[in-house]
């Protein structure tokens, strides 16, 4: 079409976890520690692809996408007094946003080339508390966040020798905006 195809693409999960008991204060006879742990997570990712073809020989694809997990966990355990105290406690989030641009041409039976860039932004945030000796409170260990850009250039030609033969050739191109650091 004139437009272009649109492709919108996603899936996602969660999941929840819980063992132990806070209410039962008896203590365990056979192992000896007992445990409380709170657990949720989850993951997921979207996306929108549109691809337009300019003629028989070149197409254009321009893509956005998402993609994040979480991670919530929550540590007791019981002490010799038979209270529960917590142990750890996990909060962590990451993900990034993602931009990519292509453009696909054939300049004959034997010759392919794709010149395009991705451009993805990365970011996370996590924190971490452990009582390092119960009962003792839990302190922080880890409180970071922090974010970045990644850029790759490249162009990739695929040539085909023969039927049997083909040479892949391209020179690819990054740069880390965490450190200011580039390579080709």
């Amino acid at each position: 079409t004139k437009v272009g195809t649109f492709t919108l693409w996603g899936a996602g999960g969660l999941d929840d976890y819980t063992y132990g008991d806070l209410s039962d204060k008896k203590p365990d006879q056979e192992y000896g520690d007992k445990f409380y742990i709170n657990d949720h997570s989850g993951t997921g990712f979207a996306g929108l692809r549109h691809k337009l073809i300019l003629n028989t020989s070149t197409y254009i694809s321009t893509s956005v996408a998402v993609n994040g997990s979480f991670k919530s966990n929550d540590l007791k355990k019981q002490w010799t007094d038979l209270e529960y105290y917590q142990k750890e406690r996990l909060k962590s989030n990451n993900g990034k946003y993602v931009l990519n641009w292509f453009i696909n041409k054939k300049f004959g039976a034997r010759h392919t080339n794709r010149t395009g860039f991705n451009y993805s932004w990365m970011f996370y945030d996590i924190k971490n508390n452990v009582s390092p000796i119960l009962p003792q409170p839990v302190q922080q260990i880890t409180d970071n966040s922090s974010n970045t850009g990644l850029l790759q250039a490249y162009t990739q030609s695929k040539i085909d020798i023969s039927e049997k033969l083909s040479m892949n050739l391209g020179v690819n191109s990054l740069y880390l905006q965490l450190n200011k650091k580039s390579s080709i």
